[in-house]
């Protein structure tokens, strides 16, 4: 084993104290710092060691997870305390501090390289959703996800704390259904982190104000140790719901923004036709049925969602070949559908897309739906590729249920006669 002398060569000289205060330098510190260059770190295994102790053994990971979402604030920032000592818990500097607003920013931040199991804690808070704003609740969703899978990536995580905390006039006790069948809010924004398998534990926490009689504890009792069946079902469920509620009834300007964002990556960019969405739904079909049949069983939502993306993709396109081929649209007959680009979803529909049962669906989308689907949607579809997949699969799911339902019997028909034309 190299001697510590050795291993530092020139900076042995220096004392502790002082090598130090040189490696703090390298510390991030206020808003939205730059990404630290830590590349000191590959030097020698003992100099790795004894600046990542400096780092991060007095230190604290906080995610602030709002549920309001505008163009100017994400709603997902970063804090990172380091502390003094062990009896100073309070921060000595002001933390720094990132407003991250896309997965790419996280990557570049440096998130996907932190080192969570030299971490004594990690904090998640959680801020309460105004509930007659459904959006609040799907973004605070997403963001829980997207940071589940972050921590999901990185390294054994000793400890994380989620804390469900109020905002104004709303907590998480005073309005806690989520869904008809009985699920609470908080259950769905701390299932992801409740199937982290790289945690090895997890405590949560909420307001002291609020009555604990307010709240189900049922999640979190499997939170902290105790047994809860089929975790993957649940976030099935969740997944299935959360979209459900998204497409036919979640309205506002953040909700509309939201239905484009999700049209806008049905599809990733390009032409390999891979639907995220499609295919969780699909898993969810062959194995979570009873998914299905208690939100969403004759698939109506789903299958007038596809309708809507395909056509106004379709739309989008046609523009697209107007702005290149100025008034002679003509020697363009058919738009380029082999290729899913997410942005022209971004300068057809700047102020989102509207619920489908909204006056302004009826003035401003219902007429283009309208006008592609009689002919251009059974087109695109029959010609296979990538628009051709959920039709198949909601076609599978009516075969599966016919057996067993009259009114599945009678819808699969339908869509039988459909497709024949």
């Amino acid at each position: 084993m190299i001697p510590p002398a050795e291993a530092l060569g020139l900076l042995s000289w220096l004392p502790y104290e002082i090598r130090e205060q040189i490696w703090l330098e390298f510390l991030p510190a206020g808003a939205d710092p730059e990404k630290t260059d830590l590349r000191i770190l590959r030097t020698t295994r003992y100099l790795y060691n004894e600046i990542s102790e400096i780092f991060f053994l007095h230190s604290r990971l906080e995610f602030i997870l709002s549920p309001r979402q505008t163009l100017r604030d994400s709603g997902l920032t970063v804090l990172f305390y380091r502390q003094k000592s062990f009896r100073n818990t309070r921060p000595v500097w002001e933390p720094a501090r990132w407003d991250l607003e896309t997965m790419a920013d996280i990557r570049d931040r440096g998130f996907y390289n932190v080192p969570f199991h030299k971490i004594p804690k990690v904090v998640v808070s959680i801020a309460a959703p105004n509930y007659h704003e459904g959006c609040q609740l799907y973004s605070l969703w997403q963001k829980a996800r997207i940071l589940a899978d972050l921590l999901r990536m990185g390294s054994i995580i000793e400890k994380l704390e989620i804390r469900l905390q109020p905002r104004g006039l709303f907590d998480w006790g005073m309005w806690c259904w989520a869904s008809s069948t009985g699920r609470y809010d908080h259950d769905v924004v701390v299932m992801p982190f409740c199937a982290l398998p790289n945690l090895l534990s997890l405590e949560i926490k909420h307001d002291p104000l609020t009555d604990n009689r307010a709240l189900d504890w049922e999640t979190m009792n499997w939170a902290m140790g105790r047994p809860l069946p089929d975790i993957d079902g649940r976030m099935a469920e969740d997944y299935f719901w959360m979209h459900c509620e998204l497409l036919k009834w979640i309205h506002g300007p953040v909700a509309d923004v939201q239905r484009r964002d999700f049209f806008a990556h049905w599809f990733l960019p390009g032409r390999s036709g891979y639907s995220p969405f499609e295919s969780e739904v699909a898993r969810i079909v062959s194995a979570y049925p009873e998914i299905i049949r208690l939100h969403n069983f004759d698939m109506d939502i789903i299958h007038e969602a596809h309708q809507t993306m395909v056509c106004l993709y379709y739309h989008c396109r046609k523009r697209a070949q107007a702005r290149l081929g100025g008034d002679s649209t003509w020697i363009f007959p058919e738009p380029d559908m082999t290729t899913w680009d997410p942005q022209l979803w971004y300068l057809c529909f700047p102020r989102g897309i509207p619920r489908s049962t909204s006056r302004r669906y009826r003035d401003d989308i219902k007429p283009l739906v309208g006008c592609y689907l009689p002919n251009a949607y059974k087109r695109i579809v029959r010609a296979g590729g990538l628009f051709s997949t959920m039709p198949f699969l909601i076609e599978r799911w009516f075969l599966l249920e016919c057996s067993t339902s009259p009114t599945m019997r009678a819808l699969a028909a339908q869509v039988e006669a459909m497709r024949l034309g």
